[in-house]
């Protein structure tokens, strides 16, 4: 269950959960899993999602709203909102959304000209799984997570593995493909 334990100025309760998330709006969740960390960013129907497909979109879809949010936090510090340059550039490649399986993933599933390349250096927001989007998002900064182990809570980034946590999301994705008869969409980074 997702409890508020912190409102941003005080704390409402003391911390039991698995896990601990803080969002950017200073406010701290505990939960038990990590299908309830990954609610707290997209939303409490995420809980009532009965498959990995459906689950994906809300999470791509959450992705796309974070990302706009800090391309668009970025362009306001930087003082681009008020200029007549290129409105898009450079607005692409901050933080780009991106599936082990299938690649970059527009923010714009109409755009007819979409770039499937990265370049430079951008955030990555990872969907392939709910523990690879915590972890993105907290490497990232756009997060902080926590993990209860042997009673003492540590950073989610300290006690996972993003190689290990992609392939272990890769290999039943692969079986799945395989017994439905179609081949898996799948992208390596770089590729």
């Amino acid at each position: 269950m997702i409890q508020l334990v912190f409102d941003g100025q005080k704390e409402i309760k003391e911390k039991e959960g698995n896990f601990l998330i803080a969002t950017l709006d200073r406010n701290m969740y505990e939960v038990d899993s990590f299908k309830e960390m990954a609610a707290v960013i997209c939303g409490e129907e995420y809980l009532d999602c009965d498959s990995a497909e459906t689950e994906m979109h809300l999470r791509i879809n959450a992705a796309k709203n974070i990302g706009l949010w800090v391309m668009t936090a970025e362009e306001i510090e930087n003082g681009l909102l008020d200029t007549e340059e290129d409105e898009n550039a450079g607005f692409e490649e901050s933080i780009i959304i991106y599936d082990e399986r299938i690649g970059k993933i527009p923010y714009s599933y109409t755009d007819p000209v979409v770039d499937y390349d990265i370049h430079g250096d951008p955030q990555l927001i990872r969907v392939e799984c709910d523990e690879t989007f915590i972890y993105s998002l907290e490497k990232n900064r756009l997060i902080a997570a926590w993990e209860k182990v042997d009673g003492e809570y540590q950073r989610f980034l300290l006690t996972k593995d993003l190689d290990a946590l992609i392939e272990k999301e890769l290999v039943p994705f692969k079986e799945a493909a395989k017994k439905q008869g179609r081949v898996p969409l799948h992208k390596k980074l770089g590729e």
